[in-house]
């Protein structure tokens, strides 16, 4: 990744879990699941059941909240702790951003280049994200699928977040790193340029 030449992109952006944050390990586990069971009760297989729930995958592309959804799973599973603690939990415990992608976001931004994140996330997680944890320091914009009413790799949302850098930076050619094939390949809809991104 660091040797890829970004010379000839106006706009750069940069999904966020697999990318700006590696949150999961080698094995495709859940970094901030590891003592979850010890720390409040709840089991990674409960957590993957949660978000298999009906109409759990529909939250990350709407304003419905998510605790709702939760709440009922909680109950019907016996778990003692309360949504809004699990949320914290994982908020919590999360791993901190790459610092190599933050920089080089301020790099590109230096250079006057604009960049984003293209993100999937549900409408507590998202502004989480954005502006707890700070993502709006580093980059200059976001598209996120709660917000656009679509998710990655639709056309819809790649034609939403075109929209965007054609007002920003009009005629900008736009590199889109993802560690999901399917949308690095996706973007090609919105005539992005996409790049499997496996690590730095």
């Amino acid at each position: 990744m660091a040797t890829r030449n970004l010379d000839a992109y106006g706009a750069v952006v940069f999904d966020v879990d697999g990318v700006a944050l590696i949150s999961a390990d080698e094995h495709g586990n859940a970094t901030w699941q590891r003592t979850m069971a010890a720390d409040i009760g709840i089991t990674p297989e409960q957590v993957g059941r949660l978000f298999a729930e009906p109409g759990a995958d529909l939250v990350r592309i709407s304003n419905e909240d998510f605790a709702a959804i939760g709440e009922r799973f909680f109950t019907s599973e016996g778990i003692a702790v309360t949504f809004e603690q699990f949320l914290a939990y994982w908020y919590a415990h999360e791993p901190a951003f790459d610092q190599r992608i933050l920089d080089l976001s301020q790099q590109l931004r230096a250079r006057g280049v604009r960049t984003y994140i293209g993100t999937d996330q549900d409408n507590r997680r998202g502004p989480h994200l954005w502006h707890a944890r700070g993502l709006r320091g580093h980059f200059d914009g976001k598209f996120t699928s709660y917000e656009i009413g679509h998710g990655k790799p639709s056309r819809e949302f790649f034609a939403a977040a075109q929209s965007v850098v054609d007002a920003d930076s009009p005629g900008a050619r736009v590199l889109f790193l993802d560690d999901r094939v399917a949308n690095a390949e996706g973007c090609a809809v919105a005539g992005w340029d996409g790049y499997h991104y496996r690590g730095w």
